[in-house]
């Protein structure tokens, strides 16, 4: 499988102040979005790049990794504009149209019936949120995503484990999940799931610390 990360998405501030703006050098015209606030996107190497230069990355690649903070609007903003754009590049026209899929953390795999439902319009968007479990930011947060989705005849992907069973596994461990009926086991990915590497946990160990000693 082919992936391109596109973490290389930096957000400076969801609200930006001319003196603060002047900062900085000159944003790419394309890479400026008011409502919002300023972001500058960068290549993998450090340079100063462009959403373009992204979407054009995401040619020949299966898989597009999009880091985020939960609780920032102008990211959120950003991945719409891949979205969109990507679907744009790639999704709309023949000869190369290929099938473009969203994918989000912050749905359970046990609601993905739920998302299909209200993407083919057989439940209302109040019971889509109320049966879905959406998190709190929502509206400004994923419903923009949700809605061009759902304009362009797109699919979307509920791809995170439901919250119970990754609780059953910080309690019990990873084997407790073994125990699980078939119709839960088929909101999970294939067991034994793999495990990460020391340098990776020691790393993901490192940041919830400070994390942690940021919050205090």
């Amino acid at each position: 499988m082919k992936v391109f990360s596109a973490i290389a998405v930096l957000v400076a501030a969801a609200v930006c102040t001319d003196a603060a703006h002047a900062a900085y050098p000159a944003y790419a015209q394309q890479d400026t979005v008011p409502r919002v606030g300023e972001y500058r996107v960068y290549s993998g190497s450090g340079d100063l790049a462009s959403l373009d230069a992204v979407v054009t990355a995401m040619a020949g690649k299966e898989v597009v990794f999009v880091g985020e903070s939960h609780d920032d609007l102008t990211g959120h903003h950003v991945e719409l504009e891949l979205l969109s754009r990507a679907f744009a590049a790639y999704g709309a026209e023949e000869p190369t149209a290929r099938p473009v899929t969203l994918s989000l953390e912050m749905f359970e795999r046990d609601v993905q019936y739920v998302v299909n439902e209200y993407l083919q319009d057989q439940i209302t968007e109040d019971q889509f949120r109320k049966s879905g479990r959406p998190w709190p930011e929502y509206e400004t947060d994923y419903r923009p995503m949700i809605e061009f989705v759902k304009d362009h005849g797109l699919a979307v992907v509920a791809a995170n484990a439901p919250r119970r069973y990754a609780n059953r596994v910080t309690r019990l461990g990873r084997d407790a999940l073994l125990d699980l009926s078939p119709l839960a086991l088929a909101s999970l990915p294939p067991l034994p799931y793999g495990v990460p590497s020391a340098q990776y946990r020691e790393q993901f160990q490192m940041a919830m610390v400070e994390a942690m000693q940021e919050m205090r």
